[in-house]
């Protein structure tokens, strides 16, 4: 009898084929991550703003003013999450100069730790000698040899300088749209798909299980009714839970005096979205200034140091 190999049944091998996939999968997100990664958002969002929308709907709200009335009260809320931020930064950077001294005594401490096993010093010289050997030209021999620079009879090359223009407040403007324009794209994208999933809940529902060919159709739809019930219970609590922490670190930080509670508040509430490590990064900036605030608290009378 004629054995059969493993891969005679397929073209590639089983693992092979999981390879071609997953890379075929990765391409794809890839190349389309600017239309998937607002999809996403979108969904994430409406799952988070449904529950407010049936909410109103219980209460023989229209359709299309819950939808209307709940997105505008979440951008609401982020326009003035956004104003607090902005505002809290701006005094952040007018407060700066006041603890120069205990960001100057942390990054002292911290070269002086590095310095003493002495690799950034060699680093610098090596640094150095690499860039005198990359200026030097490649016939000239003169300097290293005889240690003086040859002064040839020929004239002298001019010294040029480059200005630029002075800039105009039109070019500002510029500068900044082009910045702000993609993200402004995605957020215009991203609520209108919002709007679009929240009106065509059911619909979208119906289309779904219509694509995915399901045999009981009042099963597969009370399946897909409680799963989108759960996600939308846990995004909810999730969002309230991270808004509470927020909140309480705020708290606690106003009470130490920290400057700008509010903004790190907001920040360690929206880092807590990315899972274990999120809590950790939105404390390191907090906690470079809490020695000086301290010391602020046990010394009121002493003069800011600039």
């Amino acid at each position: 009898m004629q054995s059969r190999s493993p891969t005679s049944t397929g073209l590639f091998s089983p693992s092979a084929n999981a390879a071609i996939l997953a890379a075929t999968i990765v391409s794809a997100l890839y190349f389309g991550r600017s239309v998937f990664i607002p999809l996403a958002l979108a969904v994430l969002l409406s799952f988070v703003l449904s529950p407010l929308v049936v909410l109103l709907r219980r209460v023989r709200v229209p359709r299309g003013a819950a939808v209307a009335t709940v997105v505008v009260l979440f951008v609401a809320a982020i326009g003035l999450l956004g104003m607090a931020m902005a505002r809290q930064v701006t005094e952040l950077a007018n407060d700066l100069p006041r603890y120069e001294s205990t960001l100057r005594e942390k990054l002292k401490s911290l070269r002086t730790g590095v310095a003493q096993s002495g690799i950034v010093d060699r680093a610098t010289e090596t640094l150095k000698q690499l860039g005198k050997e990359l200026d030097q030209k490649p016939g000239d021999t003169t300097g290293r040899s005889t240690g003086t620079t040859s002064v040839g009879d020929g004239p002298q090359p001019i010294p040029v300088e480059i200005h630029q223009p002075p800039e105009r407040p039109l070019d500002t403007y510029q500068r900044i749209m082009a910045v702000l324009l993609a993200p402004l794209t995605t957020t215009g994208v991203v609520l209108i798909l919002v709007i679009f999933i929240l009106l065509q809940r059911e619909d979208i529902r119906d289309r779904v299980i219509s694509l995915v060919g399901a045999r009981d159709i009042e099963l597969t739809t009370a399946a897909l009714n409680d799963a989108a019930f759960r996600l939308s219970r846990l995004f909810l609590a999730q969002t309230g839970m991270n808004a509470a922490y927020g909140a309480v670190i705020a708290i606690g930080l106003w009470t130490i005096g920290v400057p700008s509670p509010l903004l790190w508040g907001i920040i360690a509430a929206l880092m807590r979205f990315i899972p274990y490590i999120g809590g950790i990064f939105s404390a390191v900036f907090p906690i470079l200034l809490v020695r000086r605030s301290r010391h602020r608290i046990d010394h009121p009378d002493e003069p800011p140091s600039v």
